[in-house]
């Protein structure tokens, strides 16, 4: 029960987002970096509630802040690099979690996610964390690869959606052509290959909403890094295995075209609407990045092969 109220605080402090405008951010700035330097304790020395409500409160002031006063009080005094390198102990106290009730870690891991998620929406909060190794600490997160049990689906949904969400928005804000952060999110494909490649293929029954919004986030990566894969690593044995990595989920997600069918017209349930509109993100993204992997104009690739004669 416990557990269930700190979610339910968390998301009351989340949906606070839309009413701090410019005047409340100044009331809180007026306070001064003691204030600034209370919170930013609190939410990386903090324990479980004031930890996740803390996070929380930091996210939507990050949104607001259009002077970035407080990501630069973050990045200046460490806790930026903080709350990145944290990460791990974070990975670590899920993984000691597993199997059981307690699920204090997840809510933190949550929390921490969205509120670098905020910072990620602009340029230059992007490119701080691509700069305090937030990209490589996502590459290491082993719980991906330690997913609970069927029976908790759900669960799954949680730990994989935050880090695509987060990525997603980085590398959205970087934009293109950006060669560290295009190295940096192929070694997170390659790490976490296995996983991307299930997200790809599905559980082999009807995919729900939530399987639908990991994919549009999945697709939106690769069609990103396909149309970004100017450089190769100094590393040849990476760059072999990151060039049949991506060979092998290029066969998943080009199949998804025959895959998701789209109707004629869609339906006028809320729930079939959003699939629909989440199929059709997709299949956006599936295009792009054949488009992309098809050449520049030079080098034609074939990705797809013609079929002669009447279907029966």
């Amino acid at each position: 029960v416990k557990d269930e109220r700190m979610l339910m605080w968390s998301g009351a402090v989340a949906q606070g987002y839309s009413i701090v405008d410019t005047d409340s951010l100044a009331v809180l700035c007026s306070y001064g970096d003691i204030f600034i330097e209370s919170l930013c304790k609190d939410a990386s020395k903090g324990h479980g509630v004031t930890k996740i409500l803390t996070l929380s409160l930091l996210s939507i002031v990050m949104g607001a802040d259009s002077y970035q006063t407080w990501l630069k009080h973050l990045t200046s005094k460490g806790y930026l690099k903080h709350f990145i390198e944290s990460i791990q102990s974070d990975n670590q106290n899920m993984l000691i979690g597993i199997g059981s009730d307690n699920i204090k870690p997840l809510f933190i891991y949550e929390a921490k996610l969205a509120f670098l998620t905020q910072i990620a929406q602009t340029e230059a909060g992007a490119s701080t964390l691509l700069d305090c190794g937030l990209i490589s600490r996502l590459s290491e997160l082993t719980i991906l690869h330690q997913l609970p049990v069927a029976s908790e689906l759900y669960r799954q949904h949680l730990l994989v959606q935050p880090v695509l969400t987060l990525l997603t928005s980085l590398l959205t804000s970087l934009g293109n052509r950006h060669i560290v952060a295009t190295k940096q999110a192929s070694h997170f494909v390659c790490a976490h290959s296995e996983l991307i490649s299930s997200i790809i293929k599905g559980g082999g029954g009807e995919r729900s909403k939530s399987d639908y919004q990991d994919l549009a986030l999945v697709t939106s990566l690769l069609a990103w890094l396909r149309s970004n894969q100017h450089t190769t690593d100094d590393d040849v044995a990476v760059t072999i295995q990151m060039q049949s990595t991506s060979a092998q989920l290029q066969r998943h997600l080009l199949n998804l075209l025959h895959s998701l069918q789209l109707p004629g017209k869609c339906t006028t349930a809320d729930t079939d609407l959003e699939i629909q509109t989440l199929k059709l993100q997709i299949v956006t993204n599936v295009i792009s990045y054949a488009v992309s992997a098809m050449g520049n104009g030079n080098v034609i690739n074939a990705l797809f092969s013609t079929e002669l004669g009447a279907r029966k």
